[in-house]
């Protein structure tokens, strides 16, 4: 079983037990990376980049915005320890430290505090970004060891590798978005420039909503779902947005993600070819590698797949609060391997939940048999697939021949 250098999940030891005890899906475990297993970086998805700038500790730049009569919900220090409180669960900080990607303050300072005008709180919020950087780069540089120190490379551009934006803003609730973001500082006396993008949420933002964003700047996407089904509960990319003041709850990101990023690497089983067969996996709250099976037809290419994944809320861990039982993800991608758009109802990305009632639907309880899953274009693929997890924490993904009337897998199959 191949050992990656950000394996957040086995020791040495661990890995070679489970070799010996996985033979069999071992050689299959080489085959993810077609499906584009760790390409997913912080500046884009382009294939062939690898691991390169992934994960790591990550100079964090961190702005408290205020407009006139309308005060952040928390004093300073509660949005320090927030962002920056690694050792604190259920803070932005705990959460990405799993990751291996701890947020540092920028220069090791406070946050950047940046009061409005009414005026400038009257702009909308593109326009009030660049008039909120450039006072907080004001405050940045009077630090003692300068702007320059995030210029890693010295090549005169700050880069989203080089640094994460982050500005709290009372303008909502627990409102947010990520945008792109250049600020040309040579006017301020920094012979450099920042490319990246900027992260704003309000000043009670949700625990799931502000690693949602910041994940944007990782290159993470939004996984809303077909028909508005919103993915609820099963990926930290699914429409996190809530009223409730401050909310706590966690949900681990989905076994795309965790593939592209190199956190998971599925078990690829070929149905053209592998046309029954077992596969044993962790629930993702375990924090393996083994967590997810991967289901292709190379008659089809690569563009189509199924992910399998156990999901198991456990609580003091990044799946807390996710819905449990196995989550089957229907994927289609183009060339570059990024789910396509406009294939579904409401033109969201292709990556789909296919639930026990249709798409975003929810988990599969253990002992499902699924006798209808398909492609994303509805053609079946061809097997029936089975879901056992006795116990919640290790899961069981059957499948055998299923005989279909004119189907073109028919002839893999023999009659029920």
């Amino acid at each position: 079983m191949p050992i990656g250098p950000f394996d957040r999940l086995h020791d040495v030891d661990q890995k070679l037990d489970r070799f010996n005890d996985w033979k069999g899906m071992a050689l299959a475990n080489r085959d993810a990376e077609p499906f584009g297993f760790g390409r997913l970086t912080s500046e884009s998805r382009r294939p062939g980049q690898g691991m390169k700038g992934r994960f790591g500790p990550r100079p964090t730049w961190l702005i408290l915005a205020e407009p006139p009569n309308a005060p952040l919900a928390h004093e300073r220090a509660f949005y320090q320890t927030f962002f920056y409180g690694r050792e604190t669960p259920s803070t932005y900080a705990w959460v990405m430290a799993q990751y291996g990607a701890p947020p540092v303050p920028v220069l090791g300072g406070p946050p950047a505090t940046v009061h409005l005008t009414q005026e400038q709180a009257q702009l909308q919020l593109p326009s009030r970004i660049p008039v909120i950087d450039e006072q907080a780069l004001r405050d940045i540089g009077s630090y003692p060891i300068g702007w320059g120190g995030l210029d890693a490379d010295r090549d005169g551009v700050v880069k989203g590798t080089e640094l994460l934006t982050v500005i709290v803003d009372s303008y909502g609730l627990g409102n947010a978005t990520t945008q792109s973001l250049t600020v040309d500082s040579t006017a301020l006396g920094y012979p450099l420039q920042i490319r990246g993008k900027y992260s704003v949420m309000g000043h009670q933002v949700a625990l799931q909503t502000a690693c949602h964003e910041v994940f944007h700047q990782w290159g993470a996407i939004d996984m809303y779902g077909a028909d508005q089904s919103f993915h609820g509960g099963l990926t930290t990319m699914a429409a996190t947005i809530t009223q409730t003041p401050d909310d706590r709850s966690m949900v681990e990101l989905d076994a795309w993600h965790r593939m592209q990023f190199g956190l998971t690497r599925p078990y690829v089983y070929d149905l053209a070819t592998q046309v029954s067969g077992t596969a044993s996996i962790s629930a993702v709250a375990q924090n393996r590698y083994d967590s997810a099976v991967l289901f292709w037809d190379s008659r089809r290419g690569p563009g189509d797949y199924l992910l399998v994944e156990l999901r198991q809320a456990t609580p003091g861990t990044l799946d807390s609060d996710c819905a449990s039982g196995f989550v089957v993800w229907q994927c289609k991608v183009d060339a570059n391997g990024d789910p396509m758009g406009g294939l579904t109802p409401n033109g969201t990305y292709a990556v789909n939940a296919i639930g026990p009632g249709g798409v975003g639907d929810g988990a599969w309880a253990s002992g499902s048999s699924l006798r209808d899953i398909s492609w994303v274009d509805g053609t079946s693929i061809g097997v029936e697939v089975t879901l056992d997890s006795p116990n919640g924490s290790t899961g069981t993904v059957e499948w055998s021949p299923r005989a279909l009337q004119g189907s073109k897998f028919d002839r893999l199959r023999e009659p029920l």
